[in-house]
């Protein structure tokens, strides 16, 4: 499994290191220096589609838009890169009391991660689980009351563990049901070297769904030093990954390791978001317009470097662009003399709608990388534990279009 990880993520650093301009920089943060690094053939390829087939594409519902295209040729390298099929496991549901207060995403979350705990268990009989995170506990709560596996559950918020406590106490437990306990800690860097080690039990199975940014690298170096059996995690919010000990962490991406940059971070945690038609075109309008600002900014204005001003009114995206433009301008106190009129006719100008145009197409680009970027991350991850003693693989559990963060690390100790 090592050779096999180590040969993915060699792949997916000699895919991406190529458009490192591209996934690196943010398109609007650093305009426009951007405007060089996406080749111009590909601009053009999505600026003859149909705002419907923008959205396929930027989506990664439909390429068949662009078939025949080089754009084309790198979108099927990513797809092809990215690929893994879905965890093929027998999902069991549990009695509605175990879903009080569980909905949608969180229910399908809770119900394949139970059935691939189930699943791994049968084969390595753990003698207890230990959870990352859990807040209320709703998932130690089944795999404790459903599945028997004596659980603890920990996570930093006290508030949550006390109502997850409440819940528990309200409802009727099934014949045999373990038990499950709640431990208030906030983990950092220093926690694999305290006492909470020793919840990570030899014969254990340690899970942390959701675990946030860094949140996710402590998760695996608790399990590695208090000698956990099994470990599941799946990470979120690599945005969060302020220090940069916490990727490029094992020895291949320590040789060879991609440069990543808070934008690119951010890029692999909210990429794979399919989103509906109409809120595609919403973003679209908001974007066209937070676009246009910082451009009148730059030309009339003088001011050529990024301003974050923050998100408009829901009315700002549904009325005329000086609306939102004069609301912006006084919120981060830039002081101009332009009227509504004028700024209305500089949005309508041939210059400024190319220039929103290019920008537009050129982030549907940037936005494909997400998911070969995450995928880098995660492959790093694994094999960081694989070099510590476990074989290590990635699954994908959930449905990307009900839970995107749907690829996690499953390891067991050798």
């Amino acid at each position: 499994m090592a050779e096999c990880l180590t040969k993915k993520l060699e792949r997916l650093y000699d895919f991406l290191t190529p458009y490192a301009p591209m996934w690196s920089l943010e398109v609007l943060n650093h305009f426009p220096a951007t405007l060089e690094y996406y080749p111009t053939q590909w601009v053009e390829t999505l600026d003859r589609l149909s705002e419907r087939e923008l959205w396929e594409v930027s989506s990664r519902i439909s390429f068949d838009s662009i078939k025949g295209s080089e754009l084309h040729n790198f979108c099927s390298e990513i797809e092809e890169l990215v690929e893994m099929p879905m965890a093929d496991l027998s999902i069991v549901e549990f009695p509605r009391w175990a879903y009080v207060g569980v909905k949608g995403k969180k229910k399908h979350e809770l119900d394949r991660f139970a059935a691939l705990i189930e699943h791994i268990d049968k084969k390595y009989h753990f003698t207890s689980m230990t959870n990352l995170g859990g807040g209320m506990g709703h998932l130690s709560r089944m795999v404790a009351h459903y599945q028997k596996l004596p659980c603890i559950d920990i996570d930093m918020n006290e508030t949550l563990q006390k109502q997850g406590v409440e819940r528990m106490e309200k409802f009727p437990l099934p014949e045999g049901a373990s038990t499950v306990e709640f431990i208030s800690a906030l983990i950092d860097r220093e926690s694999a070297n305290s006492n909470l080690v020793k919840e990570f039990k030899v014969g254990g199975i340690t899970t942390g769904l959701h675990t946030c940014g860094p949140l996710a690298v402590r998760h695996m170096e608790l399990a590695i030093k208090g000698g956990c059996k099994g470990l599941i995690n799946f990470g979120c919010c690599y945005g969060k990954m302020l220090d940069k000990r916490d990727f490029n962490i094992s020895r291949p991406a320590m040789v060879r390791p991609l440069e990543l940059t808070n934008h690119a971070l951010t890029l692999a945690t909210r990429s794979h978001t399919e989103i509906g038609h109409s809120d595609f075109e919403l973003k679209t309008r908001v974007k066209n317009y937070r676009y246009a600002l910082h451009f009148l900014m730059h030309k009339e204005l003088g001011v050529k470097e990024f301003i974050t001003v923050g998100n408009g009114r829901p009315s700002h995206y549904r009325g005329v662009f000086s609306t939102y433009a004069l609301d912006m301008l006084k919120r981060v106190e830039i002081e101009h003399d332009l009227t509504a009129e004028e700024i209305d006719l500089f949005f309508k100008t041939k210059e400024t709608t190319d220039v929103i145009r290019r920008l537009y197409l050129m982030d549907i680009i940037r936005w494909l990388l997400g998911r070969a970027l995450e995928q880098y991350i995660l492959t790093d991850r694994a094999i960081y534990i694989e070099e510590r003693g476990y074989t290590s693989e990635l699954v994908q559990l959930f449905d990307e279009k009900v839970s995107p963060r749907n690829i996690g690390i499953v390891a067991i100790k050798n």
